[in-house]
């Protein structure tokens, strides 16, 4: 086998002899003198920079990048981008938490430079040229530079005097056969840089200890380090205290140097302990591994240096061998993701647990491999560097952590629990991180700009499908193969930038299969792989003395799949046979024995959504159902369960009293074509039953437009009071149409629900299932479009909404949008406009100023503690619909309601204090017609205070309102006194809707 992969090797290099006459690549080399002032957080300091141009064109000018400017202002697309994903803590941040880059004097070949600023970027310069930089001509750059050092916002950053030094000094930009590659700094997104040499000083108070990128050169400081991490490996617990030592009076002078990079980073911090270890590779050369952590994490951090030494040694076997001397994981602030890799060293945010830090640890070491040997853009193909390091770790954690050799002193096994799933093959959490999008329809390619993508899909797209198919092709081609072809990868573009051309012709080249639905559909596509085991026909074929089954497979999908097809007898695989791909429909042949079932991709290799129409049982085309899953966890989907969940939960309402129930459920997360949520429950108040549920068919549309579609039924059951025991039971039958997204990172999302709602009230002692029918009954007919963007500063919603009721029609629409003035305090406005169609429709049926109580709900879209109390507390529940003002109306004279046209505006604005209370005020005009004595034209007012309880829960107490108003309250409780008069005006929000934790769920939503 030696020979064959040494034959490819001398082939596939002939091969490309003449693509690498063509290749070339800048070289940039750096000389950094920079000192720490830790007391107000500046670096200060000079930089020397000898450009070489290998590129065939003359270059007049050389972009930089001034990375740290990003977190000068709210004009940055750095800024821009944490508003967009959600994050206000930058947006909101104080002045002297900020950061910049400045003092620069640039200099070239000794005299003085051009440099400016591009338009409306801040962290991206230009340096002209007074004279085109021509082919293989080398240029000297110099320049004074200082660093205001931000809060850790993102990446470059303190905390303290604890120093995340990254992107932190002026760097040129790529140049490459695709032309500049300027680019802003951004959080989701990472870089692009020229590899080349280091020779970098670093002056800081001498009581810090300090890990870097690069080989240490002061013999003093190794000595320091080896004792700390001797003093350190005898120590059995870690004490933290959050203050930091005095700095020293006395600085020292740190020397690194590193060649074959494209990047320096730097981390300091004078609480620091330090573990060092080491790693022989195959070669016999020797890496030294290193930890730098402070004692907050010590009980996990003490036992890491396994996990970074298997990382360095299987990667090494894996790819290639690690080129490097030192490799460096460093405990850190930071708030862009588990952690950040930088060449030689990464640093790691904070972990709970041992399973947590050696899966980031692992995954962060092997960014050494891509994207620091293998030096790929990943600002435009983060697949390259994420996708393909993330099928490593997920390699590591099914080959490496997992199995324990009693021979060989091992690290914990990684398990992690996402809802009591563990994932043991290394691939169950990509599964669900990919499938989670993708079953809505709502996922992107893995070949996008990191930009593109949603932050949902960031992950779940390029983190978690990328490793998913490439560990489909892996077992396609066979795992020898595959390793075979990263090899060579790995030895034709170390220290160079690969595209994804360069790595897709590798891989063609040394396949004998097409894998061309692996470039095309699996990366380059959203197709969702779906394989069918249609038939086994019982009546088998003899091919001399063997004997076949002739099994019938359909391909549900437009990709041609190479499966599987493995022979199982009590669960346990057999056989397997593997077969090429193909479109629509096919038989092949099995051979027969002793097994009770067969199952295509019995493994689960292929990322299918749909896996259970993949097996068939030799006796009948019945397909196992799991055994009944009971807990709250089986509301998580596994691949091949027809999931039956019970989950005990108890409700309450006034009418029915406690209510014990169950909830009875499929799997919600990722999805299914068939969901359900049935929820019985026995009101004890009258020993009767209540219920709610849904039942819901999902499609996923390919069409320009339309991406989602559902359509369902729902229904619900409670008492209601009117004096008398009376029940009402809603069906909702509904199809919601939801629209493709052109730009899936800027949250904004559009439906259309078309649905109906038939209402049937009666007694509860006769309304039993035999006279069902003779129950009083309404039905209304509902089309609603809703746009909503979820814009973290400025969100906004519209709802357009025409009803129907027998002749009458109701015209809405709402408008909501809002700004955030501080952190998490909002200034708010929402106006409504609606129109009737009759001068006397139904009273349910007409336009409302105030917000609903259970009594106007005539829909029963909501759920209410008391549907139809008129006094006592759950009289005084609302939900902010039409008018939506917080004062309560009554129907009598009418005052509040309208049967031609009523309009609306609500204002809120939070108090800029940190106890959660608001003031509101809303204003509203609505019409009579006759035949009804009262006609109001006039503008109605209220106002007040609003204390925010929880997310879900606003108390509205009311501090004015009109004349109309107060007198209608009089009307409806008499003469009372002043304080009896505003205590009944309170009214509250309670929105138990939102409480179903199955719904928030399905609705979950991240920009």
């Amino acid at each position: 086998m030696k020979r064959i992969f040494i034959l490819l090797l001398v082939v596939f290099s002939f091969s490309n002899i003449v693509s690498a006459q063509n290749y070339w690549q800048q070289d940039v080399h750096y000389k950094i003198d920079v000192k720490l002032d830790d007391v107000n957080h500046f670096l200060k300091g000079n930089i020397e920079i000898r450009y070489t141009n290998h590129s065939p064109n003359a270059l007049p000018y050389i972009y930089f990048h001034l990375w740290p400017n990003a977190y000068r202002d709210n004009t940055t697309e750095f800024a821009k981008q944490q508003v967009n994903m959600g994050t206000t803590d930058f947006y909101f941040a104080n002045e002297e938490d900020r950061g910049f880059i400045d003092n620069f004097n640039f200099m070239v070949d000794g005299k003085p430079g051009r440099f400016v600023l591009i338009d409306d970027t801040i962290d991206i310069g230009k340096l002209l040229l007074d004279k085109p930089l021509q082919p293989n001509q080398s240029v000297i750059i110099t320049t004074p530079f200082r660093v205001k050092i931000p809060k850790t916002f993102s990446r470059l950053g303190h905390d303290g005097q604890q120093y995340q030094i990254s992107q932190w000094f002026p760097k040129p930009a790529v140049y490459d056969k695709n032309g500049w590659n300027e680019m802003p700094y951004l959080d989701q997104g990472e870089f692009y840089s020229e590899y080349g040499s280091f020779d970098v000083k670093i002056t800081l108070p001498k009581n810090y200890v300090v890990g870097a990128t690069g080989d240490l050169q002061n013999e003093d400081e190794k000595i320091f380090l080896d004792t700390l991490a001797a003093q350190t490996a005898t120590m059995d617990g870690f004490a933290f205290d959050k203050k930091f030592p005095k700095s020293n009076d006395t600085t020292k002078t740190l020397h690194y140097t590193a060649n074959h990079v494209h990047d320096f980073a730097w981390f300091a911090d004078k609480r620091y302990l330090v573990l060092k270890g080491n790693v022989t590779l195959q070669s016999g050369r020797t890496v030294n591994t290193w930890l730098l952590f402070t004692p907050r994490g010590g009980r996990y951090w003490k036992n890491a240096l396994p996990y970074i030494n298997h990382a360095v040694e299987n990667y090494s076997k894996w790819i290639g061998e690690y080129p490097y001397n030192n490799v460096t994981a460093v405990e850190g602030k930071l708030e862009a993701g588990g952690g950040m890799e930088y060449p030689m060293i990464t640093v790691i945010g904070k972990v709970q647990s041992s399973a947590m830090l050696e899966t980031v640890i692992v995954h962060e070491v092997g960014h050494n491999w891509f994207q620091g040997v293998l030096g790929s853009n990943e600002r435009m193909h983060p697949w390259m560097d994420e996708g393909i390091n993330s099928y490593y770790e997920n390699r590591y954690s099914k080959e490496i952590a997992a199995p324990q050799k009693p021979s060989v002193k091992k690290s914990k096994g990684i398990s992690i629990s996402l809802g009591g799933v563990k994932d043991k093959n290394g691939n169950t959490m990509s599964y669900l991180g990919y499938a989670f999008s993708a079953w809505k329809n709502e996922d992107q390619p893995c070949e996008l700009p990191a930009i593109e993508y949603s932050s949902l899909n960031y992950f779940g797209d390029v983190y978690a499908k990328t490793p998913l198919v490439f560990n489909y092709l892996a077992n396609t081609i066979g795992q020898q193969t595959f390793d075979s072809i990263m090899h060579l990868y790995y030895a034709q573009f170390q220290f160079k930038h690969p595209q994804p051309d360069d790595i897709k012709a590798i891989f063609n080249a040394n396949t004998k299969q097409n894998i061309d639905w692996f470039w095309n559909d699996a990366i380059n596509s959203t197709k969702k792989f779906d394989l069918r085991l249609k038939n086994i026909n019982r009546k088998t074929e003899k091919i001399g003395t063997d004997e076949f089954y002739k099994v019938t497979v359909k391909n549900e999908s437009n990709v041609r799949t190479p499966y599987s097809i493995s022979a199982l007898r009590n669960d346990t695989i057999i056989s397997t046979i593997n077969y090429g791909g193909f479109l629509g429909e096919m038989d092949v042949l099995f051979p027969v024995g002793k097994y009770s079932k067969l199952v295509i991709d019995a493994q689960h290799i292929i990322p299918e959504l749909n896996r259970q129409n993949n097996s068939s049982k030799i006796a009948g085309n019945f397909r196992k159902i799991e055994p009944l899953k009971i807990g709250s966890t089986g509301f998580l989907k596994m691949p091949t369960r027809n999931q039956l969940s019970i989950v005990p939960m108890i409700g309450y309402n006034y009418y029915n009293g406690l209510m014990p129930g169950l909830i009875f459920g499929n799997a919600f997360m990722p999805g299914n074509k068939w969901t359900y949520q049935l929820l019985p429950m026995i009101g004890l108040k009258h020993t009767d039953l209540a219920f709610t549920g849904k039942v819901v068919r999902h499609w996923n549309v390919n069409k320009s437009f339309i991406n989602h579609v559902q359509a369902g039924v729902g229904a619900n059951a409670f008492d209601m009071d009117f004096g008398v025991e009376q029940k009402y039971v809603r069906i909702r039958p509904f199809v919601e149409m939801h629209f493709k997204n052109k730009h899936p990172f800027d949250g904004v999302s559009e439906k259309i629900i078309l649905e109906s709602s038939i209402i049937r009230t009666g007694s509860t002692t006769d309304f039993t299932i035999d006279n069902f029918s003779k129950q009083a009954t309404q039905k209304f007919y509902l089309a609603t479009y809703e746009y909503v963007n979820n814009d973290k500063i400025s969100p906004q919603k519209f709802t357009g909404q025409i009803q129907n009721n027998k002749n009458d029609f109701k015209i809405t629409a709402t408008f909501e949008t809002g700004l955030m003035y501080k952190k998490n305090k909002y200034f708010r406005v929402r106006g409504f406009g609606g129109i009737v169609s009759d001068a006397n429709p139904s009273f349910g049926f007409k336009l409302k100023m105030s917000g609903f109580t259970g009594f106007d709900d005539y829909l029963y879209n909501n759920m209410y503690m008391g549907r139809n109390e008129s006094n006592g507390i759950w009289a005084k529940q609302i939900y902010m619909q039409e008018g939506g003002f917080r004062q309560l109306t009554w129907h009598q004279k009418y005052i509040g309601y309208s049967n031609s046209i009523l309009g609306s505006l609500n204002f809120t604005f939070d108090l800029p204090i940190s106890l959660p209370l608001s003031i509101y005020a809303d204003f509203g005009m609505y019409g009579l017609k006759q035949p009804y004595k009262y006609e109001y034209d006039k503008i109605q007012y209220d106002g007040g205070i609003i204390l925010r309880v929880a997310e879900n829960l606003q108390i509205n107490f009311p501090l004015f309102a009109s004349q109309d108003f107060r007198d209608n309250i009089k009307s409806v409780y008499g003469s009372q006194s002043k304080f009896k008069q505003w205590g009944n005006r309170i009214t509250f929000v309670f929105n138990i809707n939102a409480l179903n934790p199955i719904t928030a769920a399905q609705n979950f939503k991240v920009n």
